[in-house]
C-alpha cells in the first residue's frame, strides 16, 4: 500500500501551464485540454499529495504499534517458560557427591557370576568385537570329569556394549553392570580385565572423582 500511494505521489505532476491555447475556431484536432484553471488543478495536486501523506503516516504509525505489542508479547512468553522453571524443584545433581541410579535397560561393563557358567561359549562365538576371552580345562574329581575355567578376560576398549552375551547365555551367567564411571590411567587396566576376580572393577571405581 506504501509503495502504491508513493508512486502516485511522484507520478503525478501539473500539466495545467502545458495546455496548448485553444484556435480560433474552436480546439485543434486532437486529444488536448483546455479550459483548464491552473490554480484549481494546483489546490487538488496539494490536497491529494496531503491525503497520501496522512494515510501513509498512518500506515507507519500503525507498524510501529504492531511491532511494539507483539515484543511485549514474546517477552511475556518467555517470562512464563521462566517462572515455571523458577518454582519447580531441582532436578540437578550435586555430582560426584550425588549419583543417578541407571535405568533397568543400561548396558555398563560386562560382569560373570562363574558358579553359573557352563563353558558353552556362546558369549565367545557371538561377540561381535571379540571382546571376550575364554579358556578351560578338563579335571577329574570322584571319577567323574568336570571343567573348569582357566582364563576368562574382558577387554573393555573393544566392548560394543551390544548386549548379544547376556542375552545367548543359557545359565545368565554373563551380563551387563550398571557401572558407568570408567576411568583407567593405563590400557592394561581396561582391556585384560580378569572376569573371575570378584574386585575386577575396584580399581576402577577408586578412580573416580571423590
Amino acid at each position: 500500500m506504501v509503495l502504491a500511494l508513493s508512486l502516485r505521489y511522484y507520478l503525478y505532476f501539473h500539466v495545467g501551464e502545458m495546455d496548448a491555447s485553444a484556435g480560433e475556431d474552436g480546439p485543434d484536432d486532437g486529444v488536448c485540454l483546455e479550459g483548464v484553471n491552473a490554480d484549481s488543478l494546483g489546490q487538488f495536486d496539494d490536497k491529494r499529495m496531503d491525503d497520501s501523506e496522512a494515510l501513509i503516516g498512518g500506515t507507519r504509525m500503525f507498524q510501529r504499534i504492531k511491532f511494539f505489542v507483539l515484543s511485549i508479547v514474546s517477552i511475556l512468553i518467555g517470562m512464563k517458560v521462566t517462572l515455571k522453571n523458577l518454582f519447580s524443584p531441582a532436578v540437578t545433581l550435586q555430582y560426584p557427591r550425588e549419583k543417578q541410579p541407571m535405568k533397568e535397560n543400561f548396558r555398563g561393563m560386562v560382569d560373570l557370576v562363574p558358579e553359573k557358567c557352563v563353558i558353552c561359549y556362546m558369549c565367545i562365538k557371538i561377540c561381535p568385537v571379540a571382546a571376550l576371552d575364554l579358556a578351560h580345562k578338563q579335571t577329574v574329581e570322584a571319577d567323574k570329569k568336570k571343567l573348569a575355567i582357566t582364563k576368562f578376560t574382558f577387554n573393555g576398549e573393544l566392548c560394543c556394549f551390544c548386549g548379544l552375551c547376556e542375552e545367548i547365555c543359557p545359565t545368565d551367567a554373563i551380563y551387563l553392570n550398571k557401572m558407568y564411571e570408567v576411568a583407567a590411567f593405563t590400557h592394561e587396566e581396561i582391556n585384560n580385565i580378569d572376569l573371575m576376580d570378584k574386585e575386577k572393577y575396584k580399581q576402577l571405581e577408586n578412580n573416580q572423582p571423590k
